[in-house]
């Protein structure tokens, strides 16, 4: 028997990304966090992970909006020469 998946088309397909205004305390959260992984990434994360880290640019006082994340897809596949 074949099974086959179709997922429904997304509801805000086509629409912007919205803008999310953090609380101060979801922002000192990700950068408690994100100060933690950087930390544990060279010795645990695959190399291709390590490589294409830095183009994201992460701060810790910032968490990133996934319109900026989007943008990075861009870089990442001219610099590591994905497609």
């Amino acid at each position: 028997m074949l099974f086959t998946y179709t997922p429904a088309p997304h509801p805000h397909s086509g629409q912007p990304i919205p803008h999310i205004e953090y609380t101060a305390q979801e922002t000192e959260v990700w950068g408690t966090v994100l100060r933690e992984l950087k930390q544990l990434y060279p010795h645990h994360a695959c190399k291709e992970f390590n490589r294409a880290f830095p183009l994201f640019n992460f701060r810790e006082d910032e968490i990133p909006q996934l319109q900026d994340l989007s943008k990075v897809r861009c870089v990442y596949e001219e610099e590591c020469g994905y497609v």
